[in-house]
């Protein structure tokens, strides 16, 4: 389903895999909105990366479309 419960668990799948995967990442925040009407979740994460010269927040948008 395409609610704010799926939404959250998705949420915390990313942030779990990410740190998992590659602790060179730090997550500063995820927002995973449900969209309804596309079928849709709408994804942003901010993130900054451990041991670049400079300190700086990235973002990364996506859509995670259900099929």
């Amino acid at each position: 389903p395409i609610d704010a419960r799926t939404a959250n668990v998705i949420r915390n799948k990313i942030a779990a895999n990410i740190t998992k995967w590659d602790n060179r990442v730090n997550i500063t925040r995820i927002f995973v909105d449900p969209d309804e009407d596309n079928n849709t979740y709408r994804c942003l994460m901010e993130f900054s990366i451990v041991g670049l010269d400079v300190e700086s927040t990235r973002t990364l948008k996506f859509v995670l479309r259900a099929f």
